[in-house]
């Protein structure tokens, strides 16, 4: 089965060919516009390595998302890059498009998630 990746409401390529036997790990991302799908690559690889390193476990919740918005906060970003990072975030889709899941970032070519990571994909588009 090949999966389609989204971005704000836009296709911008297919992910194909698991890697592992972990369902969330995949290769080959075939981008529809190679170029624009590299430089997305490396700026949410900077945004995972912020948000994700030492990351611990969280008794809630409510605890992890003050820990994401403290880490997004630590980059500089203001209350409506905030805004945006709450709105905001990475579809995975089916073919029929009916079955949804939320990934976190791209990692030398692996695509993968934790759980929910909801970038500011506004300020993502418009540093491409």
């Amino acid at each position: 089965m090949k999966l389609s990746l989204w971005c704000n409401g836009q296709r911008i390529g297919i992910l194909d060919k698991i890697q592992s036997d972990q369902p969330w790990l995949y290769s080959n991302i075939d981008y529809d516009d190679p170029a624009y799908g590299h430089k997305l690559e490396q700026i949410t690889y900077f945004v995972f390595v912020v948000l994700e390193e030492d990351w611990g476990d969280f008794e809630d919740d409510a605890s992890e998302d003050r820990e994401y918005k403290r880490r997004i906060e630590s980059l500089g970003l203001q209350k409506e890059d905030l805004d945006i990072f709450q709105k905001n975030h990475w579809e995975i889709r089916t073919k029929d498009q009916k079955e949804k899941v939320i990934p976190h970032c791209f990692q030398d070519g692996l695509f993968g998630w934790r759980g929910p990571m909801r970038l500011p994909l506004q300020k993502i588009e418009e540093n491409v």
